[in-house]
């Protein structure tokens, strides 16, 4: 189940994601300084067109539509880009777009990146002839979105830095996989995330006591996937549905959200709180995190679009078969102080590598170095090579043992690094652990590489 609980001075909050479940509640937040907004009816400022073409500047995908937009920046630097956007209501493939600044792309991941279908639960949960709850179905939301690019690999932290020179810049985007209306475009430099001390001194105010607000997961308002519909967990007797009635031995209670679904970089859920008194409030959460043994799962939580301080960046769910209650704390236990405004919030939680996205891209870089290897070494043995011949590989691949000695040396460092964090090893760093063995043994005898070819691949 995932039940957000937001208390006055004391709060918790549920929630399942990845094998986790949570509760969290954020502040709101303020526009950004600078933004600057293009829409696309402005005076044929912007435009977008549906095209025939069947090919996108002759990268052999199909170009379904092209927008372009021209944007004015105050000074030469990098910008983050924000798109308006309608989701096509007649099919529900990713929506792929690819971006690029004064004509061409400014790197390599402007290609292909994803804007995030919208889905929310259609109606509420119902209940059938045998008491058992059904879950409502998805539905996708009508209303336009705004999104800030992003990489939804895992490899990078944040949102993508676009260069745009002083001036007139001219952004287009061409979508690759589907029709997408887009309404408008806007460009803001980079925000800085406050310390948690300077948020405070941002947001004076007093304390308050006495009250308790439970946000149930199973409620979230909006969601980037229809496959993080409510669900159920029979496996805790106090776990609690939406109405508030405790699990059933007999029957099934929609109670939770999120669960190995949630795993994907950048997908997220939200949830509305409404907020009685202004004042300081603090935030916890239910959940459990089953999936990633030896590791621990990232959350980043926005209120009202905004993180509100570094700490919630990269909040950390321990691996765990039980259920937890987790309250946002300091090293020193204290709970953090969150300020709310009397009204509706929106708390987002959103899947991020947190920490990890350093080791992530480092590993990745690493075993495309040795599939490089890989091909080399084949060219030379064939896939099934002789046991009885010397194919002379140190002297026919260029750079052998070194290639090997570095890899096996950054991997050695990454998983170090991953332990050291985390307190030991687990399932999740087997596989690294395993390729360094294997690369320490055909550095003994590089020669042996061809008769482990199977555990290169």
């Amino acid at each position: 189940m995932f039940a957000m609980k937001v208390r006055k001075r004391n709060s918790g909050i549920l929630r399942k994601a990845a094998a986790l479940i949570l509760c969290l509640f954020l502040t709101e937040g303020a526009a950004w300084p600078g933004a600057l907004r293009v829409q696309a009816d402005n005076s044929g400022a912007a435009e977008q067109e549906e095209t025939n073409i069947p090919e996108a500047a002759g990268s052999g995908e199909t170009l379904y539509s092209r927008y372009e937009a021209e944007v004015d920046a105050p000074d030469s630097g990098e910008y983050e880009i924000t798109v308006e956007y309608v989701q096509p209501q007649d099919n529900t493939r990713d929506i792929l777009i690819d971006v690029e600044i004064n004509g061409s792309l400014p790197f390599e991941e402007a290609e292909g990146i994803s804007l995030p279908r919208i889905y929310k639960n259609n109606g509420g949960i119902r209940t059938d002839a045998n008491g058992n709850e059904i879950a409502p179905a998805q539905v996708m939301v009508l209303e336009p979105v705004s999104h800030t690019l992003m990489s939804t690999s895992g490899f990078y932290e944040g949102n993508y830095q676009f260069p745009m020179n002083k001036g007139e810049n001219k952004i287009e985007i061409l979508c690759t996989n589907t029709n997408v209306e887009i309404l408008g475009v806007s460009i803001a430099p980079k925000k800085e995330v406050p310390s948690y001390e300077e948020y405070l001194n941002a947001h004076p105010g007093t304390d308050t006591s006495g009250k308790c607000m439970v946000i149930q997961g199973e409620l979230a308002k909006e969601k980037t996937t229809s496959m993080l519909y409510p669900t159920y967990d029979r496996n805790n007797a106090a776990t609690q549905s939406a109405d508030g009635s405790l699990n059933s031995p007999s029957v099934i209670r929609i109670n939770t959200a999120g669960g190995e679904r949630w795993k994907q970089t950048g997908q997220w859920m939200s949830w509305d709180v409404e907020v009685e008194e202004s004042g300081y409030y603090n935030l916890g959460f239910k959940y459990r995190q089953r999936f990633k043994d030896g590791l621990f799962t990232s959350r980043k939580v926005y209120i009202d679009g905004e993180v509100p301080f570094e700490a919630m960046e990269g909040i950390r769910f321990v691996y765990d078969e039980e259920w937890q209650i987790l309250t946002l704390a300091d090293e020193e236990g204290e709970a953090y102080r969150i300020w709310l405004e009397q009204g509706t919030h929106t708390v987002r939680m959103e899947v991020t590598m947190g920490i990890f996205a350093d080791s992530l891209r480092n590993i990745n870089s690493c075993v495309q170095k040795l599939n490089d290897l890989y091909l080399e070494i084949v060219m030379i043995t064939g896939t099934s090579p002789d046991s009885y011949t010397d194919y002379f590989l140190k002297e026919r691949v260029e750079n052998l043992e070194q290639t090997l000695q570095e890899s096996r040396d950054l991997l050695l460092e990454e998983l170090d690094y991953i332990t050291s964090v985390t307190g030991g090893k687990g399932s999740a760093t087997s596989a690294i652990d395993t390729m360094q063995v294997q690369l320490g043994i055909v550095l003994k005898d590089p020669e042996e590489i061809s008769q482990r070819l199977g555990s290169m691949q």
